[in-house]
């Protein structure tokens, strides 16, 4: 086995100091994050579809879940379906012909920080298309999402190369880390949190506003509130995982369940949308009623000539 030199967390013996001689326990972990990662991909993807339909992608608004729901997808794969096989595997970035992993890791931290900037800059959107619609018009109208997609993905490549450093997973406590301290990702997390919040809670203001002049209430900002509810709830969960005392008996878990509640942001995400969105729904409709078209055609041909149904009132 040839170690590879100069790996945070890695021995001469091209071993992962960290990684507990449990392949049993990596087993486990990599079939339960596989299995929420697919369910959670299968999910999104079907946000997607609905939310690039052309009728829709024409608003700033979509095309911004477009790129969010993007970026689910491909945290789900790390997270999820690479982490779940490196677990079951024994993946680990400490020997050379597994060095592809390792350069994986930096894509990983840069798709966090992709969905992080999306995720903020959605929920800007969202708060001024209520608070100053002329504000979200003159930012976001027009061809400026795209623009908006650029400083996304500068700003992922802005992290990776002012703090830079490597996610080293551990595939038998089922969870990344930073390979060495990286300020970067400690504060981007703290300051999405903030920027999150802060949005969604003038979009509620204005909402509640809006609600007590009209005397109704509109249910179609559930989702985007409960996707932020998510989003607090997730991120707080994995940073309260982050500091669980070592004295602990759960603390040797602690790193699963804050990878499990970055698994759980991004399907609830998508779980979310699929079942309360109304454009969602509108797109599952048609695939509904082709389903219902289906089955009555298949009942219809199962009747034989010559037999007389009677029809039944329960």
């Amino acid at each position: 086995m040839d170690a590879v030199g100069d790996i945070p967390h890695c021995n001469e013996f091209g071993k992962l100091d960290d990684n507990p001689d449990e392949p049993e326990k990596g087993l486990v972990i990599g079939v339960l994050y596989i299995a929420i990662s697919s369910v959670g991909i299968a999910i999104s993807c079907f946000v997607f579809y609905a939310f690039s339909r052309p009728e829709l992608f024409k608003s700033p608004c979509y095309k911004l879940l477009v790129f969010t729901t993007t970026a689910d997808i491909l945290n789900l794969m790390t997270a999820g379906l690479v982490a779940g096989f490196a677990s079951i595997f024994q993946i680990t970035v400490c020997e050379k012909r597994h060095h592809w992993f390792y350069l994986f890791q930096f894509w990983g931290l840069a798709l966090w920080y992709f969905y992080s900037i999306a995720s903020m800059i959605l929920a800007l959107n969202r708060a001024l298309n209520f608070a100053r619609p002329k504000a979200a018009a003159a930012l976001f109208g027009g061809w400026k999402p795209w623009l908006w997609l650029l400083s996304m993905v500068a700003y992922s490549v802005f992290g990776m190369l002012v703090s830079p450093t490597v996610e080293i997973y551990i595939p038998n406590r089922g969870v990344y880390i930073d390979g060495t301290k990286c300020l970067f990702h400690i504060y981007q997390n703290m300051v999405k949190i903030s920027v999150v919040t802060v949005s969604y809670t003038v979009m509620f203001w204005h909402l509640r506003n809006l609600s007590r002049s009209t005397g109704s209430w509109s249910t179609d900002q559930i989702p985007s509130f409960g996707v932020a509810i998510l989003g607090d709830f997730c991120a707080v969960s994995y940073l309260a995982a982050s500091y669980i005392p070592e004295e602990w008996e759960m603390s040797e878990y602690a790193g699963m369940l804050g990878q499990l509640s970055w698994l759980a942001l991004h399907l609830g995400t998508g779980l979310i949308y699929l079942l309360v969105n109304r454009s969602v729904h509108d797109a599952f409709a048609p695939f509904l009623k082709a389903s219902k078209y289906r089955l009555s055609t298949n009942r219809v041909s199962a009747i034989q000539p010559g037999h007389t149904i009677t029809q039944q009132n329960y």
